[in-house]
């Protein structure tokens, strides 16, 4: 990773540190209800390994050090020191387990509350004890908040890795993608994401139920949106709840201040992890039906032109036979194959041979109607299936298209290739049994044009 950008994350640790205790300060003043520098310091240890260890230390020192000065030089910079370090193993033990336990990010939901225990609440609870010890023995907090302060900071610090961590794989995955972040994900919901704020805002002025309003835009965002705005949207409400609920505003703001600070901590936590939940699982099901999508394009088109394959062309020809069968609507079945091909391959090479089918794949289509079919039925031989069409009309068609390939000049290798087509052409009729049938005899027209001299149609025309 370039020292630039890590660099850059060290000052974002650092920053989302001192805007925490700006905004979510409980006392003592380095203490926060929601601590984004444990998700931020994840990353860094992802990105750069042990290269942003002590980085992470230096940002946490730097953001710990105002709010801890209140005894002796030594002693407060020791008790900072400590701090640092804990700051630094969380990031650490964090980032170990989720590349030993999450190789593959979080694919499912259940992948989801896996990662809250391995790493979000282990590392948090092992700092936490550290952090909260620490606090204790420098006399910065009474030994009888031990407990409370403990869980708000593994609350708090589980929730910066929830939080941040989600959209940081996704921006990586939108990286891949070659996606612009705000574009792909953000802007498009933009609506969604201010309706669910919205319920927020009225939950602070006058209506507190509201609040539950959030959860329920934000799980139908979930299944609406991608995943990188659903956690851009849990990042932005959290910010704005406890930001508002540690200055005594909200729903939240009840006499107990311990009792509504967890209550308002379960709350995000919960919220977060349901929405999370829903939205990997949404996405899981969505990426099935990509490749499902995906698998099912490949079995029906030819990879090196592009054009339905064998396999589907015989089975939309059967069911054109039966159309024909019932309702007695007419087609044309025509085969064509590319004259002198062995020699193309022989004198210029396979890759000229790949030019020429491609570039008469991309010719034939052009050359005959939207209703018409078009398929790479093996080697250089091609099949058409022109519906309700008789021989007169499909002779103009297969003219114009053996003039059209004729015409075609085919660039390779600072070299001009031209080629010629012979093509066989059959009507449905009764006499021939099915769809195997008018295969067999369109190919045997086809042969006809090459014996007769090549660059030609031939039409049966006798039954």
């Amino acid at each position: 990773m370039p020292s630039f950008s890590l660099l850059f994350l060290g000052v974002l640790y650092f920053l989302s540190a001192r805007f925490g205790m700006a905004v979510f300060a409980l006392q003592p003043a380095n203490i926060t209800l929601l601590w984004l520098p444990a998700g931020i310091g994840l990353i860094m240890v992802l990105i750069a390994k042990a290269r942003a260890l002590p980085l992470i230390f230096t940002a946490s020192f730097l953001a710990n050090w105002s709010g801890m000065q209140l005894h002796d030089v030594w002693s407060d910079n020791l008790h900072t020191v400590i701090a640092a370090m804990a700051d630094t193993l969380a990031a650490w033990i964090s980032a170990t387990l989720l590349q030993k336990y999450f190789t593959h990010g979080l694919q499912r939901a259940v992948d989801l509350y896996r990662f809250v225990l391995l790493a979000c609440f282990l590392p948090t609870l092992c700092s936490g004890f550290i952090l909260v010890s620490n606090l204790v023995f420098g006399a910065y907090l009474p030994a009888n908040q031990f407990s409370t302060l403990l869980a708000k900071m593994i609350a708090a610090d589980s929730l910066g890795i929830l939080l941040v961590y989600p959209l940081y794989a996704d921006w990586r995955a939108g990286m891949s993608r070659k996606e612009s972040f705000l574009y792909a994900s953000i802007a498009p919901n933009f609506a969604y994401i201010t309706i669910a704020l919205s319920g927020v805002w009225l939950a602070f002025h006058g209506f507190p139920g509201a609040i539950y309003f959030f959860p329920a835009m934000a799980l139908l965002l979930a299944y609406r949106a991608k995943a990188s705005a659903v956690s851009f949207l849990l990042l932005l409400a959290t910010v704005v709840l406890l930001s508002l609920s540690t200055k005594n505003l909200g729903p939240f703001a009840i006499i107990d201040q311990d009792q509504a600070h967890l209550l308002l901590l379960s709350f995000i936590m919960f919220t977060t992890l349901a929405t999370q939940s829903v939205s990997i699982q949404q996405r899981q099901l969505d990426l099935s039906i990509e490749q499902s999508q995906r698998w099912q394009q490949k079995a029906m088109h030819d990879t090196l032109t592009g054009l339905h394959n064998r396999a589907y062309f015989e089975n939309i020809l059967e069911d054109e036979w039966q159309r024909y069968r019932k309702f007695h609507r007419t087609f044309v079945l025509a085969m064509l194959d590319i004259d002198h091909f062995k020699h193309i391959n022989d004198f210029y090479g396979h890759a000229a041979g790949d030019e020429v089918l491609r570039t008469v794949a991309k010719v034939l289509p052009q050359s005959l109607r939207q209703i018409d079919m078009v398929c790479r039925y093996g080697g250089e031989e091609f099949t058409i299936l022109l519906p309700g069409t008789n021989l007169d009309e499909a002779q103009v068609i297969l003219e114009r298209l053996r003039i059209a390939i004729q015409n075609t000049q085919i660039p390779f290798e600072n070299k001009i290739l031209k080629v010629t087509v012979s093509i066989g052409a059959v009507m449905a009729q009764d006499s021939l049994g099915d769809h195997g049938e008018m295969l067999v005899a369109s190919d045997k027209q086809m042969y006809k044009a090459k014996e007769a001299g090549r660059n030609r149609v031939e039409f049966r025309v006798e039954f």
